[in-house]
């Protein structure tokens, strides 16, 4: 009995997963509010400076639903809860 060459055997699905830094960086916003009728202040005149941050270099513009996809592709690689089973041999 002859098996074929393991190299021409098919591996199933393979997703190239970006690193999340790997985006390209957007400016968007975390929300649109109205106008509050109120004259507007820089934070950063209010706000002691030990208390601020400073932009951070590369980071990307993703809203929640994409980092949740983001992170359920990446749990999928290894095993899926959803879609696989394990058995845990607890059944005697």
């Amino acid at each position: 009995m002859s098996f074929p060459e393991s190299s021409r055997a098919t591996q199933g699905l393979v997703i190239d997963e970006q690193l999340i830094f790997e985006r390209p960086p957007g400016a968007c916003s975390g929300a649109s509010l109205p106008e509050a009728g109120v004259p507007e202040s820089d934070p950063a005149g209010e706000i002691p400076e030990e208390y601020l941050r400073g932009e951070i270099e590369g980071m990307p513009c993703l809203y929640e639903p994409e980092v949740v996809r983001h992170f359920v592709r990446l749990s999928q690689l290894n095993w899926s809860l959803d879609t696989g089973f394990y058995p845990l041999g607890s059944c005697t």
